[in-house]
């Protein structure tokens, strides 16, 4: 038998054609290859997942604090307001108040004011609640509240601690 091998090796020499010794060991690289280059692949798309979770959690959190922040610029709105409407009209009891503002993707921003009188007849109790909700997500919203009293003295309004 291996003489009949090396007289078909020994004919394909002389025909030109070269022995096909490492056609198995080329087939094993080739296979080693492509598990290296799959499991590399897996290692990057896992990679990458994880980065744009991230991201999307820390776009979340910079989304929330913006409308925290906002939240708070409105309830100091409508304390001024209410500061202002109680100098203009001492007998000002509140109101529910929706600011005009440039687009934005809120569908819901209101300011609800409530001035109640207290014991003393120049000092009312002012409470100012701002909310702010999403138009995406109506469900949820951002409502901020504060309270004060103020004094109301020659229709010059004081606020009091």
């Amino acid at each position: 038998m291996k003489e009949r091998l090396f007289s078909l090796n020994d004919t394909r020499q002389r025909q030109g054609m070269r022995p096909n010794y490492g056609s198995v060991r080329r087939a094993e690289h080739h296979g080693t290859v492509l598990i290296c280059v799959l499991a590399c692949l897996a290692i990057v798309t896992a990679t990458v997942a994880m980065t744009a979770q991230s991201a999307l959690r820390i776009r979340n959190e910079a989304r929330t604090q913006r409308q925290l922040l906002q939240t708070q610029f409105l309830c100091e709105a409508g304390m001024l307001r209410a500061k202002q409407k109680l100098q203009e009209c001492p007998s000002y009891s509140g109101e529910e108040w929706s600011p005009n503002l440039s687009p934005t993707s809120f569908e819901e921003v209101f300011i609800t004011i409530q001035v109640e009188p207290t014991d003393l007849d120049s000092t009312r109790l002012v409470k100012v609640v701002a909310k702010l909700a999403e138009k995406a997500s109506s469900v949820t919203f951002i409502q901020q509240s504060h309270q004060f009293k103020i004094t109301v003295v020659d229709s010059i309004p004081k606020e009091t601690k």
